[in-house]
């Protein structure tokens, strides 16, 4: 009977894991939604920002709910997560120097929204605190999710990335101020940094995971 019990549950997973893989997997890896927060807002919080990082990509500043709260940005995430919140001590503010021996290598946000298995839900909006073009980094992103976590490993600046990533990532070229993109967890992005790029780069990363978690 035991024996029998085990099987069932063995089916019953795999079955859970192909129906994963035939309705929502592969799906795209993010969404740029234009003009989702006031220009305004985003301008009094980079106001506050410190100018100088302290490594490759410095987190800076505290993000706090009185922080999140003005961007309003509770119905987009739940367009993806349903009834959700925001997780502030996940969530970060970054600094982004123009140097090319600074960019972010390939990873995935699966460990700071404690995504373990590939149905786990949650999303990573960021959030660019100046607009976005030839002259500063931006974001590469793979276009469509991974399906399933990936082990990472530290770089020299103890920052967690992919040790061998082969996805291809496209740059996302132009985003006003204003502008966001919503990246799912599992996708795989980097920085990217342009050859004429002369201007930092501040921006957020705001987590958001279902009030079922």
């Amino acid at each position: 009977m035991s024996q029998l019990l085990i099987e069932l549950r063995s089916a019953a997973i795999f079955a859970s894991w192909a129906l994963y893989r035939l309705f929502i997997w592969p799906r795209r890896g993010y969404e740029i939604v234009r003009q989702a927060v006031d220009p305004e807002a985003l301008d009094r919080i980079r106001q506050n920002m410190p100018a100088t990082p302290s490594g490759i990509q410095s987190a800076i500043g505290q993000i706090t709910e009185d922080l999140i709260a003005p961007l309003r940005l509770e119905p987009i995430a739940a367009r993806y997560l349903g009834p959700c919140k925001f997780v502030p001590t996940n969530s970060s503010c970054r600094l982004q120097l123009p140097e090319h021996n600074r960019a972010l290598t390939a990873h995935q946000n699966a460990a700071p929204l404690h995504i373990t298995w590939p149905w786990d839900r949650g999303i990573t909006i960021w959030v660019p605190l100046v607009p976005i073009d030839e002259t500063c980094a931006s974001l590469a992103v793979a276009a469509r999710e991974s399906w399933r976590p990936l082990p990472h490993g530290e770089d020299n600046a103890r920052y967690v990335v992919l040790p061998n990533s082969i996805e291809r990532l496209n740059r996302i070229e132009k985003l006003d101020l204003g502008d966001i993109v919503v990246l799912r967890p599992l996708t795989i992005h980097a920085t990217d940094i342009p050859l004429k790029a002369t201007r930092p780069r501040w921006s957020l990363d705001l987590r958001a995971v279902p009030l079922s978690r």
